[in-house]
């Protein structure tokens, strides 16, 4: 049966189409499956109509599907409120047309599709996923609304995000990759998000693409060595400079042959942990620095352990 949600506040229906990017549990996927099959009038026209103005990049391809009344939005993907920017349609088609300058942008094959029932009124949203985008958010998803009552389509907006949708595998929500990307990405090298910059490194480090970590080695040399207190204490990597290229000969000899290179699940501002590495140093972290409200690559350590298991344990309770 369709998911179907009622709730009567018709403003928060921004907020649920965003969050189709995100509702992918274990029957998500069929559920997706029966909706398609619905082949909803005009949806195949919509589908090629952005295939074409994302190929083009000719954006104004999309106006005849824009609202003379309502602003389109623009907005993190994500479950939960959050909050968009308000835009026209003109200033959609600039904002577009800079993070598409210079990019190679696929789209993927089948749109999400949602059903909604809001009191009397039906209606389904569809994101359709994009990727390669120049800016700090790769991906993008354009927003549209199908009106049952008069077969009405609408482009809503776009939500950007720094990874695919996310799926549930192992207990864990993961991104989950249309194809493996084409690394390093066209885009920033420093970031003001820094969560942009991890996940460009946690997506190197996954596809094993270590030469793609040369462009974010913005001054060719990282700072490398074993981790130490000293590092834990400054919150910042400490080490020799040392040129990238040694650094990636360092994290291609130790591959694991029978693990998989992950997160170690420790989730920190300064620096991205990830645990299976071959040899005596099973953990290799990847330092940031903030420098001018900037975010870029500053270093990389390897440990024996885990980087915060170098603070000393807390004194018990008393």
């Amino acid at each position: 049966m369709s998911p179907k949600f009622k709730h009567r506040n018709l403003t928060n229906c921004i907020t649920y189409s965003l969050l189709i990017l995100f509702l992918t549990t274990t029957g998500y996927a069929s559920e997706q499956k029966k909706l398609q099959d619905q082949q909803l009038p005009g949806l195949q026209v919509i589908v090629e109509k952005v295939k074409k103005a994302v190929r083009t990049k000719n954006f104004n391809i999309l106006k005849p599907y824009a609202s003379n009344k309502e602003l389109l939005y623009w907005a993190a993907c994500g479950p939960g409120d959050v909050e968009s920017e308000k835009l026209s349609f003109g200033s959609m088609v600039q904002r577009l047309s800079k993070v598409s300058k210079g990019a190679d942008i696929h789209m993927y094959d089948v749109p999400a599709v949602h059903l909604w029932d809001f009191e009397k009124s039906v209606f389904y949203t569809v994101n359709i996923n994009t990727e390669g985008w120049t800016g700090e958010y790769p991906f993008l998803s354009f927003g549209f609304k199908f009106r049952t009552a008069d077969n009405h389509w609408e482009f809503t907006g776009v939500c950007d995000a720094t990874t695919p949708e996310l799926t549930k595998k192992e207990g864990k929500y993961v991104p989950t990759y249309f194809k493996e990307p084409q690394l390093p990405r066209s885009g920033p090298r420093i970031f003001k998000d820094r969560s942009a910059l991890r996940d460009r490194v946690e997506e190197i480090v996954q596809f094993k693409a270590f030469e793609a970590l040369k462009p974010y080695a913005t001054k060719k040399v990282l700072a490398f060595g074993q981790c130490n207190r000293e590092m834990m204490d400054k919150d910042s990597v400490v080490g020799k400079d040392t040129p990238v290229q040694d650094v990636i000969i360092f994290l291609k000899n130790n591959l694991s042959t029978t693990r998989e290179i992950k997160s170690s699940g420790m989730h920190h501002k300064t620096y991205y942990e990830t645990t299976g590495w071959s040899g005596e140093y099973p953990f290799v972290a990847f330092w940031f620095s903030k420098k001018d409200k900037l975010w870029e690559l500053a270093g990389v350590s390897y440990c024996k352990t885990r980087h915060f298991d170098l603070f000393p344990p807390l004194s018990p309770l008393k």
